[in-house]
């Protein structure tokens, strides 16, 4: 485990991206961001710089971090909002530039948790009533009039939905923050681009691949990784896993998941996942 210092320090991190040569970490103990070179190795440690936008683009407890078409999107989880900020050709995000913006009407947000895009659409997984809001992204980003709730409902529900990925021809969400964690995941088809919420199953995967508390999803090459923000069902939950599956046409194969507990200290309450 690395815990960066000094000007680099991260508080309670919740969501974490890559974008050429930088990672960016969200930290929702501090409405903050952490800025880091990444190298061969991974990420620099020593480079690290945790910023606090003001003003207009002030954070309230970040989740997920997204990049698309030049602009950062952070969602914001308690003030039901997202920031949007620009992005420059080597991967610098413009503090000055940061945007926060709160939707209302039929796109309106509760409890973001993470963001995500396919195509010319984006997507943000609401936390607070087991939902998404889509819309629709133009040159200038997000385009609010666009927005809209869906719901998925029957076998297809969310349940506490945190973390949201796109893989091939699916989407996958994970449940793990609802008052009595599901630990599952719910995977949708996606057709040019839209999320088909008919076709969305929640899936449960069982021992060795038991979940517990997932928050985070990512894919390389022909496998997922999730990760647990625990790995003890106690309060206060404590350590944490990962679960890696096979994926195939079909999606990721629930019965091929193995949950994988590494030594004491190596990870501890992960809040997200990203490959680079």
């Amino acid at each position: 485990m690395v815990t960066p210092s000094g000007g680099g320090q991260l508080n309670i991190p919740s969501g974490i991206a890559f974008i050429e040569s930088f990672a960016y970490i969200a930290n929702a103990g501090s409405n903050a961001y952490t800025q880091c070179n990444v190298g061969p190795l991974g990420i620099r440690p020593s480079t690290c710089n945790t910023v606090i936008p003001t003003g207009s683009g002030v954070l309230n407890s970040p989740g997920g971090i997204a990049f698309n078409h030049g602009y950062a999107y952070i969602v914001n989880v308690n003030g039901n909002s997202y920031t949007q900020c620009e992005v420059d050709n080597y991967g610098v995000l413009h503090v000055d530039s940061c945007n926060t913006i709160t939707p209302s009407g039929a796109g309106v947000l509760n409890m973001p948790r993470s963001i995500g895009f396919s195509g010319s659409y984006a997507y943000i997984v609401n936390g607070g009533d087991n939902s998404y809001t889509q819309c629709n992204v133009a040159t200038s980003g997000i385009d609010l009039n666009s927005c809209s709730k869906v719901t998925p409902s029957g076998l297809g529900a969310l349940h506490g939905p945190f973390e949201v990925a796109f893989n091939g021809n699916y989407v996958y969400f994970t449940n793990g923050f609802s008052n009595l964690p599901e630990n599952s995941y719910t995977q949708c088809s996606v057709n040019n681009n839209l999320i088909e919420p008919s076709s969305c199953n929640t899936v449960t995967p069982v021992s060795p691949g038991a979940l517990m508390i997932p928050v985070g999803i990512a894919f390389s090459g022909s496998y997922a990784y999730i990760v647990n923000h625990a790995d003890d069902a106690g309060f206060p939950p404590l350590g944490g896993n990962y679960t890696q599956c096979n994926v195939n046409n079909s999606g990721i194969d629930s019965a091929s998941c193995d949950t994988i507990t590494l030594p004491a200290g190596i990870l501890n309450l992960p809040g997200g996942v990203a490959i680079h």
